[in-house]
């Protein structure tokens, strides 16, 4: 009996909390970031041979709009400009991602703040411009990510992202495989 009560103790607490969190999870954002992946691993196959190369850090920017689809869930398109370079190369090749990110996770009172904990799934269309290739190579994006947002004023949120993003594309019987560790840090504008 002692156990029910403290049960329904801690589902009242969480559906206060829930309550007092649900305007915030529940606004549409939009937000600006930079990415940097940090070192990783390539891989490029062609015509039966391939082969293995570090990458140094990547650097770039992102753009994203978040949209509330329930109380703890927000899903919404992303767009990603990153500068690749193989370790030792010349040259930074350009990759521009478009996808969708789903969003889960919940929602915390921090003080006068509000923090809300995260993992989001980046998954989308990937288009890879070598430096010293005139082809365009064609693939996809898939990453997992856990990150927080704390919101500064009540339309202002910071955010911090970090975790792994693969990358493959390809181009006849060509393919390009790229595996980082992500950082993104950026700012929404809750709407």
């Amino acid at each position: 009996m002692r156990g029910l009560k403290v049960l329904s103790m801690v589902l009242a607490l969480a559906a206060v909390d829930a309550e007092l969190s649900a305007e915030i999870e529940a606004q549409a954002r939009v937000g600006a970031y930079f990415s940097s992946g940090l070192g990783g691993q390539g891989r490029a196959e062609q015509g039966g041979f391939s082969g293995d190369f570090d990458l140094d850090p990547t650097v770039g920017v992102g753009l994203r709009l978040e949209l509330p689809v329930g109380t703890l869930v927000h899903l919404g398109p992303f767009a990603e400009f990153d500068a690749y370079k193989a370790d030792g190369a010349s040259g930074r090749d350009l990759g521009v991602d478009t996808g969708l990110m789903l969003r889960v996770g919940p929602t915390f009172d921090v003080g006068t703040m509000k923090l809300e904990v995260y993992g989001a799934l980046p998954l989308g269309f990937t288009a890879y411009f070598p430096d010293a290739v005139d082809e365009t190579m064609l693939g996809f994006t898939v990453g997992a990510l856990a990150g927080a947002q704390l919101h500064v004023h009540e339309r202002v949120a910071v955010m911090l992202e970090m975790g792994w993003q693969m990358h493959r594309v390809y181009e006849d019987d060509a393919s390009l495989t790229a595996n980082q560790a992500k950082l993104q840090l950026g700012a929404l504008l809750l709407l």
